[in-house]
C-alpha cells in the first residue's frame, strides 16, 4: 500500500507533543502528496480519572507533567491542541472542524484528480 492512495487518517489519543506532530507532519503536512485523501480524524487525548487524595475524581493524563489537572486547566490544552493542528496543516481542498471537545476532523470539500497516478 503506497501511502498516496490513504483515503482516511485517523490519529487516536493525541497530545500534541513534538513526536506526535512530527508523525502527523509526515501522514498530511505540507510536504506529503495525498490526492486520495478524503478524511483526517484526530481524537485528543483520552481523559483517565483516579482517585484523588482526598476520595474525590481528579482527571489525569499521563503524559502531563503535573499528572493531574483541573479540568479547566485540560480544557485549555485541548483548546491549544486543536489550534496548533488547525494552524500547521490547513490541508487546502478541505475543512477542519472540532467535535465538541473531543478532537477534530478534516473532511475534503473540493474534488480532486488523481489522474496519472
Amino acid at each position: 500500500m503506497h501511502l498516496a492512495s490513504l483515503r482516511e487518517i485517523r490519529l487516536s489519543g493525541f497530545m500534541g507533543t513534538c513526536q506526535e506532530m512530527e508523525v502527523a507532519d509526515l501522514l498530511f503536512g505540507a510536504g506529503a502528496m495525498r490526492p486520495s485523501l478524503e478524511k483526517v480524524s484526530v481524537s485528543l487525548f483520552p481523559r483517565l480519572i483516579r482517585q484523588g487524595a482526598e476520595g474525590g475524581s481528579v482527571v489525569t493524563t499521563p503524559t502531563f507533567d503535573w499528572m493531574s489537572a483541573t479540568p479547566a486547566q485540560l480544557w485549555r490544552h485541548l483548546q491549544a491542541v486543536v489550534a496548533k493542528v488547525q494552524t500547521q496543516f490547513p490541508l487546502a481542498g478541505g475543512r477542519w472542524e472540532t467535535n465538541s471537545g473531543e478532537g477534530l476532523a478534516w473532511t475534503r470539500t473540493k474534488s480532486s484528480s488523481v489522474a496519472g497516478l
